[in-house]
C-alpha cells in the first residue's frame, strides 16, 4: 500500500469513534477523528483550501460517517462536500437505524454502504476493504 490510506472518521459517540478508529489502525489506515458533522465539514474545508494552493487532490482518501449526528447528518456532510468542495470521496456510513429509506438516502447521496450499529468488526473491516478495492485501487495503486 505504501502510504497509508487517510480516513476522515466522524461519529458523535466517542466509544464508537474510538472502536472504528482502532479497527482502521489495525488495517494500516491513518485516521483523523472528529465528533460531529460540522467539524467534519470544517476539516474538509480547511484541507481543501490549503491543498488547492499546493496543487494536491485531498487530505483524505475516504470517509466513515455516522448518519445521525446532532449538528449535521453524515449524508449532509457528503452532499455538501460534493457540492461545495467538489470532492467525491468514497464514503462508508454507520447508523443505529438501518431502514430501507435510509439505505436509499445513503445511496442517492453517493454513499458506498450503510452498516448498522452495533457494527460488527469483520463487517466493518470487510466493507472498508471493499470500498478501497472499488474506488482506490485503480490505475495500479
Amino acid at each position: 500500500m505504501g502510504q497509508p490510506w487517510r480516513v476522515l472518521l466522524a461519529d458523535d459517540d466517542a466509544g464508537v469513534r474510538n472502536s472504528l478508529a482502532a479497527l482502521l489502525h489495525l488495517d494500516g489506515f491513518a485516521t483523523e477523528e472528529v465528533g460531529g458533522g460540522e467539524e467534519a465539514l470544517r476539516r474538509l474545508r480547511n484541507c481543501s483550501s490549503s491543498l488547492v494552493e499546493k496543487g494536491l487532490n485531498g487530505a483524505f482518501d475516504l470517509m466513515v460517517l455516522d448518519v445521525h449526528m446532532p449538528d449535521l447528518t453524515g449524508v449532509e456532510v457528503l452532499r455538501r462536500a460534493r457540492r461545495e468542495l467538489d470532492w467525491a470521496l468514497p464514503t462508508l456510513f454507520v447508523s443505529g437505524e438501518a431502514s430501507t429509506e435510509l439505505h436509499e438516502e445513503v445511496k442517492s447521496a453517493g454513499g458506498f454502504r450503510l452498516l448498522s450499529k452495533p457494527v460488527m468488526p469483520e463487517d466493518f473491516r470487510g466493507s472498508v476493504r471493499d470500498l478501497v478495492s472499488t474506488f482506490l485501487l485503480k490505475d495500479g495503486n
